[in-house]
């Protein structure tokens, strides 16, 4: 009877890991899809308001209200503006996303793709609003939408110049407006305090045609600065990731997450702390990407390391664990899962990580030049903590 009982166990138990091996493949397929669109993201050339059709009245309402509009276009052909019925690039999805600065709300409104409007110059006539894109790409669209709508949605270049001032620093990148530049800002895990946010408002708020940008792997650019405003941005966001490792990725796991194993953020701070104590020099540490359990929120599978949360028993005695994935990659062209190596206690997976800075320091090189030349020492590296 009790052989019994435990063999349904066991098919109940190899039943369940398959459907959950099936569900954490189908959201990694999702994630990967999602990184490929983003990798596809264009920006419309420069439109002033004149060029954009933006009517007088609209300008004085959108101004007094302090509203800004952005305009999405989600096309379904990479063909561009051919008029050839094998290739048109229709915009079916059409978002309107407004940010009210005054009352800090943001609203996104949905265009239906089969709307009857007039699309301006050069087509000039009646038709869908997904064939505006069609017609002229997104300069016609937005056109389109600002006739219709009344809206100001342009996309005007930036004419910003810089002061002569120059900086330089690791976070500062040069941008190709001469004299402009963009600082970057990774907190930790990805996750500012309220109040820094606020923090770095105030001191961007009255500089000329300034913007603050989120990279999907949690790092804010701030761009169109001049050499003195970067130092101000610098400043203020020097409680920031000061090295590649630091920039690594984190769910916002378990001690938030409800469906969370592990508290993958914790985790994360643990290994910045331990090589910062140990004095991992810059670059001995690639960027690592961390989900408190299988469904891959922190991206785990395509990191070059990646960990994700789980529990390993230890003598009868249940642990906090992580699963190790080595050499992933979410580059598009490139895209492959990591291989999936072993089960690391929580516990000693900072150690690992000094560990393996060191390794890599005494050999002279970067992690990247390292792991390409010796791609099975990482996995000897973890076999001391591999349980």
């Amino acid at each position: 009877m009790r052989k019994k009982r435990k063999k349904k166990f066991q098919i109940a138990a190899v039943a369940l890991a398959i459907v959950a091996a099936v569900v954490a493949t189908a959201v990694l397929g999702m994630n990967l899809a999602v990184d490929s669109l983003l990798n596809q993201t264009q920006r419309s050339r420069p439109l002033s308001k004149e060029e954009a059709l933006v009517n007088e009245e609209a300008i004085q309402q959108i101004e007094q209200h302090h509203v800004v509009n952005i305009a999405l276009f989600g096309s379904d052909n990479e063909g561009k503006n051919s008029g050839d019925e094998e290739t048109m690039d229709r915009s079916d999805a059409t978002k309107i996303i407004s940010l009210d600065m005054d009352t800090k709300t943001i609203k996104i409104t949905s265009i239906q793709r089969d709307t009857l409007v007039w699309i301006p110059e050069p087509y000039s006539d009646f038709d869908k609003v997904n064939h505006a894109h069609w017609r002229g790409g997104p300069e016609l669209a937005m056109k389109t939408l600002n006739t219709n709508l009344d809206l100001d949605i342009t996309a005007e270049e930036v004419k910003k110049q810089g002061d002569g001032s120059e900086v330089e620093d690791p976070r500062v990148i040069a941008q190709k407006q001469e004299g402009l530049y963009a600082v970057t800002y990774h907190p930790i895990g990805g996750c500012p305090a309220p109040e820094k946010l606020g923090e770095i408002y105030h001191v961007i708020q009255d500089m000329e045609d300034v913007e603050a940008r989120v990279a999907p792997d949690e790092t804010m650019y701030i761009i169109n600065l001049t050499g003195s405003e970067a130092k101000k941005v610098l400043e203020a966001t020097s409680d920031g990731a000061r090295t590649l490792f630091e920039t690594s990725v984190s769910c916002i796991g378990a001690s938030i997450c409800q469906v969370g194993i592990r508290d993958s953020q914790a985790l994360l701070h643990k290994c910045v702390e331990a090589v910062r104590e140990a004095g991992i020099k810059d670059g001995a540490l690639p960027q690592i990407h961390i989900s408190g359990c299988p469904s891959s929120c922190g991206t785990h599978q395509t990191g070059e390391i990646g960990f994700h949360g789980c529990v390993k028993v230890v003598d009868k005695i249940p642990h906090p664990a992580f699963t190790l994935h080595l050499n992933g990659c979410d580059l598009q062209g490139k895209e492959r899962m990591g291989e999936k190596v072993g089960v690391l206690l929580e516990e000693d997976i900072p150690k690992f990580f000094v560990k393996l800075g060191k390794i890599v320091e005494d050999s002279g090189m970067d992690y990247k030049e390292w792991s390409q030349k010796y791609p099975d020492e990482i996995e000897k590296a973890a076999e001391e903590f591999i349980k």
